[in-house]
């Protein structure tokens, strides 16, 4: 464009300084005129007029010159314009683009949602706002669409898979296909569930899943820790153990292999093969045991059957109590056939069996230039407009996790994983147990206020509205202000930190306390727990309730394993199973039956209608109104039949005078007393991230290139948060308001977290975990060994172990609560400072538990260990389950060694056998 300029101005001054013609000679009139003179004159002309020839030439050659410079000028303006209205172009599509992006609903977390590390880790950390994660139907409970749940791993698909009906109320191949229903497996199609592990098949909404090979197949659902588990029925429970099925609504599974309840509201405990099929029955323990009619109870042994409704079979084998409110303890192909009938052995009972038999019981996330300038001079502005709106996306907090949380297809539904990340919810207070604020929670569903939730008192010890109100207690009901707790189901209340409410209408109103399924249940002990069933109170700390209706634990460290209408209030009583039972005094148990009632220290009753054992360590066996009110008195069964002696028994239609022969054994059960309190002492040591017109041109130029630049620049930046993973979450991750409280809501979409590896069960990276709170060192951590078999420093080192604490490396776990460890994956962890150091272990609750073996679970209680294949401890104080699907319900200090072992509650009981059930002063070879 300058050598154009340049030439017309030279020739404009050439044109200027062109000579004048002169004429040498001058004639006047009449004069003659010589020839030289007119040949001068004439050549002067010629001269004149062959100069301005030339210059003639030259200006046409300059004209010339000047019209192509025009025409370069124009076709250069023209080209600018062609230039500034694409930019204008691109600048609208820029616009547009990036109101697009603006409003993409995820971007309305910046703030809450942000990529940190966490104990060395990347972690997606939603702060200051709950996460909700649902289906889009509106309905937790509506009908399912395979959206709205959490999936932490994979769960990818093995083959074979569990194979299960379509149809809930069918649990074989024959009976599901005559009825219309298909025989399937590998089904994700439920909504609104927590599945952690691998191979789980869900069909329905709100229930927890963890372990492997699991299938959820009805509503409000709970199997954890466990492997080739079903569950068909409403609000079924299964806690650990494998192979077992629930085919009946409210009922609980706990330990054990191959158990089956078959009835509603039955409970089995622990144990091989055992099938409840009676309403309101329960098994503890034992092998290939049954129950077939209302709250009938057999506890341990093998090939027994209670028959007849309210009758119990205690250990022994091929036993049958078929009469109600018969009773058969102990012995070998025995049978009570009668009405209030017992047996025992046989008639000539071993006094010696009856007095060992003291046991304990079961607990269990210019123009044209003007216009051109005023163009570019508008582009300008809008390509800075479009920067700083550019630079504020960019600032924005989310698009930090472009990589880590992208939306896939998983088994035909649109998922949002988080992948090699972890995955935190918080409150922003800093901290897990600092002052809740209504934030920090994990809702799966929507925790919908039906207006029929589950009224309950401020003040959680009150259950009952008189005595909460005469208390200055508030009685009340849809109270969401609790942080750091995991919500899924509606209508539920939470007021406290670091628990699970699950199910329907549920309360948890304490720190640490849970409620996994069930409805209107209340749990309002710190550590207090309740797996499933109806209208339960759990008030007392470390208190558990597994499943039943309308039951009560107060007592600290009290349990209570099934049935209805039942009362644990004394510490670390237990109630099995029955209705109407209590257990009101330390260690007290009840096993069974209807109202029956144990009432002093380490009193028990196993089973029967309407017994009292009303003195220190006394027991009943069964039958009906039968009463102990002497110290270590029995009664082993009958009708009626009363002990007020110290050390007396009677059974059935038999009573002895035995005192002689008793204090005779007093001096030998002091030493065994003194060898079971050595034991319990090893035990609790165990657990010890044209020039001014070229400067126009030039300034343009420089503008449209700068333009230009900044216009690629912008392009470039629009396309790199275009393509960022995070915002292909439109319309699902939105910012909204869920009971007065900011909340990240997943809508319409599954939930994913994993560590990237591609398998569940791949070698861990400390990445994949889901966790709500903060899970900060507090300084209540215990040490623990890397080696599970063993459990003090100096053996543990000597071995190649290493002695630790507050260890994070796990995958794929779910973690609820500050100072937990996890080293493996498929887990959940809640409560404060417990440990998970096996895969698919679980700690549900309570303090300093320790889960230890595969598959293996504790559910709440303080030093408890599981570490055994496949086993459990469900509440209590320094209990131990070590045998091969053994378990320990409640209690203080009690062992399970043997497989498939069982103790039921007391106080440093010990089934050292395989197959063993020991409970209150009761032993299986009673």
């Amino acid at each position: 464009m300058k050598p154009f300029i340049t030439l017309c101005l030279c020739a404009i001054t050439g044109l200027a300084q062109a000579s004048t013609l002169n004429i040498p000679n001058t004639f006047t009139p009449n004069t003659p005129a010589r020839a030289s003179e007119v040949n001068a004159n004439f050549n002067a002309t010629k001269s004149a007029v062959d100069d301005n020839d030339s210059r003639l030439a030259s200006v046409e050659a300059l004209l010339t010159t000047m019209q192509s410079s025009i025409t370069n000028l124009e076709n250069t303006v023209a080209s600018q314009q062609t230039t500034i209205t694409n930019q204008q172009n691109l600048i609208s599509q820029l616009q547009s683009d990036l109101a697009a992006v603006e409003s993409n609903s995820v971007l309305g977390l910046d703030g809450y949602l942000s990529l940190t590390t966490f104990n060395g880790y990347d972690t997606a950390e939603f702060t200051g706002v709950n996460v909700q994660i649902n289906d889009g139907s509106g309905d937790t409970d509506g009908v399912v669409n395979g959206l709205g749940n959490v999936i932490i791993g994979y769960n990818e698909f093995t083959s074979p898979g569990t194979l299960f009906c379509s149809l809930p109320q069918y649990s074989n191949e024959t009976d599901c296909n005559n009825s219309g229903g298909t025989w399937q497996e590998n089904v994700t199609n439920g909504s609104h569930n927590l599945i952690l592990g691998r191979a789980h098949s869900f069909t329905s909404f709100s229930s927890l899943i963890s372990g492997h090979s699991n299938v959820s197949n009805n509503e409000n659902t709970t199997l954890l820790s466990s492997g080739y588990s079903t569950s068909n029925g409403i609000r079924g429970i299964i806690l650990g153990g494998s192979s077992h099925s629930i085919n009946a609504d409210y009922s609980s599974i706990m330990g054990g292999a191959d158990n089956h309840a078959e009835e509603e509201l039955t409970s089995l405990v622990g144990g091989l093969g055992n099938i409840a099929s009676g309403y309101g029955s329960s098994i503890t323990g034992g092998n290939y045991n049954s129950t077939n009619d209302y709250y009938s109870v057999v506890s341990g042994g093998q090939y027994n059957q209670a028959t007849g409704s309210y009758s119990s079979v205690s250990g022994g084998q091929n036993n049958e109590a078929s009469g109600d409110h018969a009773s058969v303890s102990g012995g070998n192909q025995l049978v009570a056939s009668v009405n209030h009938q017992w047996r025992a052995g046989d008639l000539a009972v071993d006094i010696q069996n009856v007095v060992d038999s003291n046991s304990q019981q079961f607990n269990s996330i210019n123009q044209s230039i003007n216009v051109l300038t005023n163009d570019v001079n508008s582009t300008n502005a809008a390509v800075t407009s479009n920067t700083n709106d550019i630079n504020s996306l960019q600032n924005n907090s989310v698009l930090s996790l472009d990589g880590y949380l992208s939306l896939i297809t998983n088994n035909g539904y649109d998922t949002a994983v988080f992948s090699g990340i972890n995955v935190q919810v918080n409150s922003g207070s800093g901290a897990t147990h600092a002052s809740v604020n209504g934030l920090g929670n994990l809702m799966i569903g929507y925790n919908r206020d039906w207006g029929t939730g589950k009224y309950f008192c401020s003040i959680s010890e009150f259950i009952e509205e008189n005595d909460c109100i005469n208390n200055n207690g508030t009685w009340q009901k849809n109270i969401t202000t609790g942080s750091h707790n995991l919500v899924i189901g509606d209508n539920h209340s939470y007021t406290s930190y670091s628990g699970i409410v699950s199910g329907y209408s549920n309360v948890i109103n304490a720190n640490q306390a849970n409620v996994l399924g069930g409805r209107e249940n209340v749990a309002g002990g710190s550590y207090s727990s309740i797996d499933g069933g109806y209208n339960h109170n759990a008030t007392g700390d470390f208190s558990s309730i597994s499943g039943g209706h309308s039951n009560v634990v107060s007592g600290y460290s009290s349990s209570i394993s099934g049935g209805r209408d039942n009362l644990a209030s004394g510490d670390y009583s237990s109630v099995s199973g029955g209705r109407l039972n209590i257990a009101s005094e330390e260690g007290s148990s009840v096993s069974g039956g209807q109202e029956n009632t144990a009432s002093s220290f380490y009193s028990s009753v196993s089973g029967g209608h309407q017994n009292v054992s009303d003195a220190n360590s006394s027991s009943i066996s069964g039958g009906f109104q039968n009463t102990v009110t002497g110290s270590s008195g029995s009664v082993s069964g009958g009708w009626q039949r009363t002990i007020s002696s110290n050390l007396g028994w009677t059974g059935g239609n038999l009573s002895t005078n035995i005192q002689p022969t008793v204090n005779a054994l007093v001096n030998e059960m002091s030493q065994v007393q003194d060898d079971l309190i050595a034991v319990e002492d090893d035990v609790i040591l165990l657990n010890s991230d044209v020039s001014g017109l070229n400067n126009d041109f030039s300034t343009l130029n420089t503008s449209v290139n700068t333009n230009q630049t900044n216009i690629t620049n912008v392009s470039n930046s629009l396309t790199a948060v275009q393509n960022n993973s995070v915002l292909s979450l439109d319309g699902f991750l939105t910012l909204s308001n869920i009971n007065g409280y900011d909340t990240a809501e997943f809508t319409g979409i599954n939930v994913q977290v994993n560590d990237g590896s591609g398998t569940t069960q791949g070698v861990t990276n400390g990445l994949g975990n889901l966790q709500i709170g903060y899970n900060e060192v507090t300084g209540n951590a215990i040490f623990f060994c890397s080696d599970n078999d063993y459990y003090n420093q100096n053996d543990c080192t000597t071995n190649g172990g290493v002695w630790d604490q507050n260890v994070t490396t796990g995958s794929h776990n779910l973690i609820i609560g500050d100072d937990h460890s996890y080293t493996s994956h498929g887990s959940i962890v809640a409560g404060l400072a417990n440990i998970s150091n096996d895969r698919f272990s679980s700690v549900l609750g309570g303090w300093r538990n320790l889960a230890a073996g595969n598959v293996s679970t504790v559910s709440g209680g303080s030093y408890n260990i599981a570490n055994g294949s496949i086993n459990s401890v469900t509440g209590g104080y320094s209990n131990t389950a070590t045998g091969s699907r053994s378990s320990v319900t409640g209690g203080q200090g009690n062992l399970a060694f043997g497989a498939y072992s069982t103790v039921s509650g007391g106080n440093g009981r010990t089934a050292n056998g395989d197959d063993d059930w020991v409970a209150g002063s009761l032993t299986e070879d009673f």
